[in-house]
């Protein structure tokens, strides 16, 4: 693949799994910039309806810990379910590294 700065910007919660970030990322040359929606997450964190969705888009379901916590003390969890994944950097998104 040709050097590839790619910039991920989804519609809702669905339509971007991790394992396609983490395709991408697989190549030497490739950056992504990933939107990550975090106050529409935040609010429907705990909706069922979109718990496959949120299962695609985080690779894990270790997310739903984060419901016990108040609102607002999810910000600092966010940044160790995100990166707990092998290819998501801090969900601040200063950077994106691969992590190993």
């Amino acid at each position: 693949m040709a050097p590839t700065f790619a910039f991920i910007d989804p519609f809702g919660f669905k339509g971007v799994p991790i394992q396609l970030v983490g395709r991408l990322l697989a190549f030497d040359r490739c950056e992504v910039f990933f939107y990550f929606m975090y106050n529409r997450v935040n609010q429907f964190l705990a909706a069922e309806r979109i718990t496959s969705h949120l299962n695609g888009l985080f690779g894990t379901r270790d997310y739903i810990q984060a419901c016990d916590l108040d609102p607002g003390a999810r910000v600092s969890g966010s940044s160790t379910t995100c990166t707990s994944g092998s290819y998501v950097g801090p969900a601040s998104c200063n950077t994106a590294k691969k992590h190993k």
